[in-house]
């Protein structure tokens, strides 16, 4: 079965098809532990090609990501369609796309993927998921949240002009208002974590997940307890320590 285009709900249909279609290939013999890894890689690209779709990236797309993760790479063109069960067409659209969206990357050198032919190009899935995760967020960013900026901006106008005659004008004015904010603020935080390192974003993440639920809560309750002016002050303040000064500060903490 080929497909034609990522995204097209083929693949998931062919993929879904690929552990009975695998096993009926083998004669109904017990699978290798060979053959039962690529079964694993191909069925976990096929899901997660589907759940990464949920994000604004084609299924196909997602699908051969998923498998270059799964398998390490380097893989060629050739190599990820007859995983995928995909066209040709449809598996350059898909590679390039997954480069697109920062996804994968060329491995630096071109692998033979037969005994005959030129060798073709070869591709390594990008393994530091935050890395990715962050291309993603900024590619959304710019496709999603920016266009709404000028939008919300314009209609606001229009809606100012009219305010002091309707009432109805006014509270659309209000209604707007609010919404401008939130996607203002929904920007600069997005772009805040596109400024930021993978690593600080991991680190900090990672750090929020050791706290315990009555750790969490009593967090989150002290910064809400604070005003907003206070909370601005106390970040500026961390901002401007070292990262020695900061130790000092800290609970002196028992490495033995």
């Amino acid at each position: 079965m080929q497909i034609s285009q990522p995204g097209h709900v083929g693949l998931i249909l062919a993929n879904m098809e690929i552990s009975w279609a695998y096993i009926c290939v083998h004669g109904g013999h017990a699978l290798t532990t060979i053959e039962s890894v690529e079964l694993i890689r191909r069925d976990f690209a096929t899901r997660w090609g589907r759940v990464v779709s949920a994000w604004g990236v084609a299924p196909s797309t997602a699908a051969v990501q998923g498998y270059l993760l799964a398998h390490g790479g380097p893989l060629t063109e050739l190599d990820i369609r007859q995983a995928l069960n995909i066209s040709h067409r449809a598996a350059l659209l898909a590679l390039r796309q997954a480069h697109e969206w920062g996804m994968i990357e060329p491995a630096g050198h071109k692998r033979r993927a037969g005994q005959r032919g030129p060798a073709g190009r070869a591709w390594l899935p990008i393994t530091d998921h935050w890395r990715w995760s962050h291309h993603v967020l900024e590619l959304r960013r710019g496709r999603e949240i920016q266009p709404l900026l000028p939008l919300l901006s314009e209609c606001l106008e229009r809606a100012r002009l009219l305010e002091s005659e309707d009432e109805q004008a006014a509270q659309l004015h209000e209604k707007l208002s609010e919404l401008e904010k939130f996607a203002v603020t929904l920007d600069r935080v997005l772009l805040l974590l596109q400024q930021s390192s993978s690593e600080f974003v991991a680190k900090l993440l990672l750090a929020l997940t050791q706290l315990d639920e009555d750790e969490m809560k009593h967090l989150t309750q002290s910064l809400l307890d604070l005003s907003d002016e206070q909370l601005i002050t106390g970040l500026k303040a961390l901002s401007s320590l070292s990262a020695s000064k900061l130790r000092q500060r800290l609970p002196k903490i028992d490495l033995v």
